[in-house]
């Protein structure tokens, strides 16, 4: 298959960075492969020259992986070779769908598992498991029941490491007692299931070990990442300031504010908080931009509804109820701040409109 190319070439286009690639020099084709093939050796003069002669006759196939994680960085110092190989070689280039924007005559897309794959894979999995467990083919069936009942996880596990770890997640997990389930809870899961992993994989049994105290064992790990993704949330905010200083200095100076003041004539609620805020605006401007967001936050409904006085007071606590479902769903629409800006916003208000009614009366 394709026998008119003598090398073919994987370039991690994420290891593109300043630190791998110093600006103080200038760089080729064949720096790029010694550098990310032979850090430690020289290529010698006549590996440099075949390696000239297959490039200047078409003969290197570059698989350029991850264009997504170079497009928004790219060193200064190797966009003009990265903008040769891509315009005159033969190459294959890999990227999440949202980031190419470029002109290609064949694209590709994976599209991960179908509905058969999932139901194979899952049947597969338990197959191999069988001398482990008990009844896994009935476990099989309950998994498969149980992802195809929750429509937010069957839509997940169409890619394949996600369904990976929904069927560890279901031998380790007891998940009879889950009767609503989000992402938040799938996270979690695996989270914990990754961290007991581990300490196996470190010759330490997690079996008797309630979630928290396996959690202790990755304080640090499991703290930076919360900083890393918190630092993330910092970076894309849409208050007025970038500064959090700034913002912590008018929490500070709002709390001192009302200190001495009577709990009846502090404000008890968000609406209370804007008006008191509205005439100190220029003082508080992060500030009244977050009261902002929370007061409209509960807000679920675009069309109005007439009601008797009784199904009003039913729809105001469902308007004004947050649950985990919803705030899994606000959180990532703002990780995926880049794909929802993108969004026309009159047309989602359309189709919201012409959806039929979602109100659940259960009783609880």
């Amino acid at each position: 298959m394709w026998q008119q190319y003598q090398l073919v070439i994987l370039i991690h286009l994420r290891n593109l960075t300043k630190t791998r690639y110093p600006p103080s020099h200038s760089y080729s084709p064949v720096d790029l492969v010694k550098k990310e093939y032979f850090p430690y050796d020289e290529l010698s003069n006549e590996d440099r020259r075949r390696f000239k002669g297959y490039y200047d006759k078409g003969q290197v196939l570059w698989i350029l992986d991850g264009y997504d994680e170079l497009v928004q960085d790219i060193p200064e110092q190797l966009k003009d070779i990265f903008d040769h190989v891509r315009n005159t070689q033969h190459h294959i280039m890999t990227s999440r769908p949202f980031a190419i924007a470029l002109p290609y005559d064949i694209k590709l897309e994976i599209t991960g598992f179908t509905n058969d794959n999932i139901q194979k894979y899952v049947e597969q999995f338990f197959d191999q498991i069988k001398d482990e467990i008990d009844n896994s083919s009935l476990q099989a069936l309950k998994l498969l029941s149980f992802l195809q009942n929750n429509p937010r996880i069957w839509g997940i596990v169409h890619i394949p490491v996600n369904l990976e770890l929904m069927c560890s997640l279901w031998c380790d997990t007891n998940w009879s007692e889950t009767t609503t389930l989000t992402m938040t809870t799938v996270y979690d899961k695996m989270t914990e299931w990754l961290c007991r992993r581990h300490l196996e994989k470190r010759n330490i049994s997690s079996s008797q070990m309630t979630k928290e105290y396996v959690y202790k064992h990755f304080q640090q790990e499991l703290g930076f990442l919360e900083s890393l993704a918190f630092n993330g949330m910092e970076s894309k905010n849409d208050l007025p300031s970038n500064d959090m200083n700034l913002l912590a200095t008018e929490f500070d100076m709002w709390q001192h504010k009302w200190k001495k003041t009577s709990i009846a004539k502090k404000p008890s609620n968000v609406i209370d908080s804007l008006n008191a805020l509205l005439s100190l605006r220029s003082f508080y401007p992060n500030l009244y931009c977050l009261f902002e967001l929370f007061a409209i936050l509960p807000v679920t409904v675009s069309t109005a509804e007439r009601s008797f006085s009784t199904m009003k007071r039913i729809i105001t606590i469902l308007r004004n109820s947050i649950g985990d479902e919803r705030l899994s769903n606000l959180a990532l629409i703002h990780i995926h701040h880049d794909i929802a800006s993108n969004l026309n916003v009159e047309d989602l208000i359309n189709i919201f409109c012409k959806d039929k009614r979602r109100i659940k009366f259960t009783n609880k």
